[in-house]
């Protein structure tokens, strides 16, 4: 059920990037990183659409290799969480946010809430 849940949010977050990459406020992107120490490594997506110029909505998806992990019993890139969250810019050198983080099983993990500072 969880691969299918993860599978056909996939598949709407590629159908709604194909139909508005070019539409203004609408940006995706991705990151891949390695822990040295951890031996891991960490893939990510994420998609974000500024409602106007101060408030912006973004959900991200992340997994690392399965194998590195220690509950681990086989090998293979697995999902580990994802984040819901949305940033307020108070002006153009601060902005307030708030991450809800959710596990595997997409259940409540955490909520983060933060002051961004730009210089």
């Amino acid at each position: 059920m969880k691969k299918l849940l993860i599978s056909a949010v996939t598949a709407l977050t590629l159908t709604i990037t194909a139909s508005v990459a070019y539409a203004e406020g609408f940006s995706y992107g991705g990151f891949s990183e390695y822990a040295v120490e951890a031996e891991q490594f960490t893939l990510g997506v994420n998609a974000a659409y500024s409602f106007d110029n101060n408030v912006t909505a973004t959900v991200a998806l992340e997994g690392t290799d399965a194998c590195k992990t220690a509950t681990s019993t086989d090998c293979g890139f697995g999902f580990d969480n994802a984040e819901l969250g949305v940033s307020y810019a108070i002006n153009q050198r601060a902005s307030v946010y708030t991450n809800v983080t959710l596990d595997s099983d997409l259940e409540y993990d955490d909520l983060v809430v933060g002051v961004a500072l730009q210089f």
